[in-house]
């Protein structure tokens, strides 16, 4: 295949090349690709021909059309290609991957190291307009040869001796930029502008199961990303065709918003338009648990639709099959553009055009070489790109699809009914979206960490619904045009009627999607598997595409393989009928050996490729400290049983919604078994607050809290939200004892007696597994600290620790000399988020720490912490530090 389709050949190189130097990826991963690019290189070159000659040889590196049918002349046998074409295909795909890579991430390097120096600033930003998004009322753009300067003052009054560093913030060029703008900015690409506003910090995921928001910065081309206070317009050089095609999107988003509900609204947006800005939380959640989220969004489904139909009918009008193909070239790429041309859309955009092209040119039109080419022009411009959620799945949802078929499928017979047919295409569309899903599981699992067991079947029914909802949407808004132009009331009931056929369409796919979610088992949660199973399990699905393109019997040439094995045929003596006799009862004909250890090893292969989908669970205790900011959230995990200590965030609002419900869900944890809230302050409980309030996917089984707070009104809503969901509660005290594998001895509060300060609630637990010691303390005082001395040494539990979990996030007044002297921890673990107003970890926690050789561990620099345990030792991960 790689030999017949140099696209695809040239694809393959260019993909492995990326990897083998793609920062993103670990080094054990680099080495294993470029290993793999030098095996089938090796492979390759054994497989050619040494000095091929001749035009035969050379019909194998045509670029178009590749075909999958056989070449003519079947007398004669196509040569294999020479070595040195078979490297030419190799190497320089290889080499174009590694040099676009690094060149790019040279630029945003660069950019970068400029946008930090003035990251404490404010700024001017002046540049000209790539794209504009209107999402809920606020704005979003793209600028382009963006540059920054000091808001205060001009280059010219600088003296010539000054700091060439203090120069060069009056002209920084800043490459691309994200700007957030308050109000709807109604612009124009083209225009130039200018902004006054901060720079944002760099957002890199810090947790297990975050959003990356700095990798999704470099797939786009971003340096960075901008907050605007103030705008105004430099100069409107816009072109009249970008002023056509964004004053046409403005006009039908308000059409749009004329001729639908609200609830509609949305969705009917992110169909045409691209813009999933008002898509409501409920709407979003359902279509993305029920796994019909890729109808929401712009695809090549969408422009496959629009742009046959389009092709279609300037083919009804009589033109020409390369008038029509170039027409219609010209709508989708039009429609391209205004619905933003992200990865997907210039995906499908350049198969589309060169399916135009092939038509008109009469020529035939292979998938996989179309497939090709698109990657390969994609990500030579953006090589960032291959890391994009969009793009992955995209180009995974059309790769089977577009691989060669070794084994056509037997054609249904004239002589069945209808009804038997129909039922036979709805089974083979039902096995074509299941293996379709099949592929794209491992993605869904690594960017989602879940998938939906009925997605395949629903999307049978859902889909064959898109044509005509997008039927409807166009001509409501085309009557709704006329109605403009010529108020009658016939047009006006028109727009209404198709409208209203666009919306009972909505209706059907929310009915459908809630029916398949009712279903038990409907939403699968595996959570994120490693990147070295993710390899192993598609490695095993090539592997059962190999088996599957095998033939079924063999046999020589122009025959259609051996008789069938029969029992009967074989015993032809007289004595033995009776033997004869008995095998009329078993099957008549019976796989061969090679059909048998086919079937045998596909199955293997799928059990295995489950397998390594499935969570890993740690073996003995291991403790997540997770950057929550300013807070406190730990999650410990011991033989199958999950407790969360705290988990809430003062300085992220949605911290629950972004951090902690993706981590769980990342970690395939679906309940705690027991949530401890130490004390009231929100920065300790507003993610588990959330998890019992708007949470539909995580479940808390026991609530555990302070003893003081049995009478205290400042847990109420935390109660209230617990009775609601069903969870008991439980109030701790000095002496109790936590059922979880490990031990855990709460030593402080002492009773239940009401406390007015909340940090002098803080429970304070120790924890033991095996040899392993850690204390948590909450946000205990020194007073508490010393409560809590006296009853660990009246318990007779005083010993050395591995870790303490410093009180109120490195606060002066916690973490006493005296509970340093008395436990002789080894780290000192800090939760507490960068550049808080408090000032935490204060430089008198950290100078106590450094006297004792107390080495700290900081989740405000470090990220997420891991701490494993097998009872005997112990070992600290941080994945999320930087470098």
């Amino acid at each position: 295949m790689l030999f017949r389709r140099p696209l695809f050949h040239a694809a393959v190189f260019f993909f492995l090349g990326e990897l083998s130097v793609a920062a993103e990826l670990s080094s054990r991963l680099r080495i294993f690709f470029l290993f793999f690019a030098l095996l089938l290189l090796f492979s390759l070159l054994l497989l050619s021909s040494p000095a091929p000659h001749g035009s035969e040889s050379m019909r194998m590196l045509r670029l178009f059309p590749c075909s999958d049918r056989p070449l003519p002349s079947p007398k004669r046998k196509i040569s294999c290609p020479g070595r040195a074409q078979v490297l030419c295909l190799s190497l320089l795909p290889f080499l174009l991957a590694v040099f676009s890579y690094q060149r790019e991430a040279r630029r945003l390097s660069l950019c970068r190291e400029r946008l930090s120096a003035l990251s404490d600033f404010s700024l001017s930003l002046s540049g000209e307009v790539e794209s504009v998004r209107i999402l809920s009322g606020k704005s979003r753009l793209i600028l382009k040869d963006a540059v920054l300067s000091s808001a205060y003052g001009s280059a010219e009054a600088l003296p010539e001796d000054a700091d060439p560093r203090l120069r060069a913030r009056y002209f920084c060029p800043a490459g691309r930029l994200l700007v957030y703008c308050e109000g709807e900015e109604r612009l124009i690409p083209g225009q130039s502008v200018r902004l006054r506003g901060k720079l944002l910090p760099e957002r890199r995921a810090r947790n297990e199961g975050e959003f990356d928001f700095s990798l999704y910065e470099k797939t786009q081309g971003l340096s960075g990303s901008f907050r605007a206070e103030e705008l105004s317009l430099l100069r409107d050089s816009a072109s009249p065709w970008q002023r056509f095609l964004q004053s046409g999107k403005y006009f039908l988003s308000d059409s749009l918003s004329a001729l639908y509900p609200k609830e509609e609204l949305g969705i009917c947006k992110a169909v045409l338009l691209g813009e999933s800005g008002e898509l409501d939380a409920e709407s979003r959640a359902l279509f993305r648990e029920s796994g019909a989220a890729h109808l929401l969004a712009i695809s090549g489904l969408h422009l496959s639709i629009l742009g046959t139909a389009s092709y279609e009918f300037f083919r009804f009008l009589g033109l020409s099959q390369a008038y029509s193909g170039l027409f219609g070239g010209i709508l989708i790429l039009c429609y391209g553009i205004l619905a933003g041309a992200h990865a997907s859309i210039l995906r499908a955009l350049i198969m589309l055009l060169l399916h135009f092209l092939e038509r008109a040119a009469g020529r035939s039109y292979d998938m996989l070489s179309s497939l090709s080419l698109a990657f390969l022009l994609l990500l030579c411009f953006q090589p960032f790109l291959l890391f994009h959620a969009g793009f992955q799945l995209s180009f995974a949802a059309l790769l089977p699809l577009s691989l060669p078929k070794g084994r056509r499928s037997r054609r249904l017979p004239h002589s069945r009914g209808q009804l038997q047919m129909l039922l036979s295409l709805l089974l083979t569309a039902l096995s074509g979206s299941l293996r379709l899903s099949l592929f794209l599981i491992p993605l869904m699992l690594w960017h989602f960490f879940q998938f939906p067991l009925y997605g395949a079947a629903l999307n049978l029914f859902l889909l064959p619904l898109l044509p005509y909802l997008l039927g409807s949407i166009l001509l409501s808004l085309l009557f709704y045009s006329l109605v403009l132009l010529l108020p009658l009331p016939p047009l006006s009931f028109l727009a209404s009627v198709f409208s209203g056929s666009g919306c009972f369409i909505l209706f059907l796919w929310r009915k459908l999607c809630r029916l398949s979610l009712s279903l038990p088992f409907s939403l699968i949660t595996l959570g994120r598997p490693r990147a070295e199973r993710i390899l192993l399990a598609y490695l095993l699905l090539f592997f059962l595409g190999f088996l599957r393109s095998l033939p079924e019997k063999s046999g020589g040439k122009g025959r259609r393989g051996k008789a069938p094995f029969r029992f009967g045929s074989v015993f032809s003596i007289r004595s033995i009928r009776s033997i004869r006799s008995l095998s009329s009862l078993l099957p008549a004909s019976l796989p061969s050996p090679r059909a048998a250890l086919r079937k045998l090893l596909s199955l293997l292969s799928l059990l295995f490729f489950f397998l390594l989908l499935l969570p890993e669970r740690p073996k003995g205790l291991l403790i997540s400290a997770i950057d929550v900011g300013q807070g406190d959230g730990f999650l410990l995990e011991c033989k199958g049983k999950v407790m969360s200590v705290d988990c809430g965030s003062s300085s992220n609002e949605r911290f629950g919604e972004r951090v902690l419900e993706p981590f769980l869900l990342s970690k395939a944890v679906l309940t705690i078994d027991t949530a401890l809230i130490t004390h009231c302050d929100r920065d300790h409980l507003s993610g588990i607050e959330y998890l019992l309030s708007k949470s539909t996917q995580i479940r808390i089984r026991e609530l555990i809290l302070p003893a003081p707070a049995e009478e205290d009104p400042r847990y109420g809503i935390l109660k209230r939200l617990a009775v609601r969901r069903g969870c008991r509660i439980r109030y701790l005290k000095n002496g109790d004892m936590l059922a979880f594998p490990s031990s855990l001895r709460c030593c402080y509060p002492e009773n239940n007696e009401p406390i007015e300060e909340a940090n002098s609630h803080s429970i304070g637990m120790l924890l033991a597994y095996g040899n392993f010691r850690m204390l948590f303390t909450g946000d205990m005082p020194e007073e508490a600290e010393k409560k809590l001395l006296k009853n660990l040494r009246a318990a007779g539990a005083l010993c050395d620790i591995d870790i303490l979990k410093a009180a109120h996030h490195g606060s002066k007044y916690s973490s006493s000399e005296e509970l340093l002297d008395s436990l002789h921890p080894e780290y000192a673990l800090l939760s507490y988020g960068r550049g808080n107003r408090y000032g935490h970890p204060h430089r008198e926690t950290l100078s106590r720490l450094e006297e004792r050789d107390i080495l700290p561990l900081k989740t405000g620099e470090l990220g997420e912490i891991q701490i494993q345990s097998d009872g005997k030792r112990f070992h600290i991960l941080a994945p999320f530090a930087k470098g």
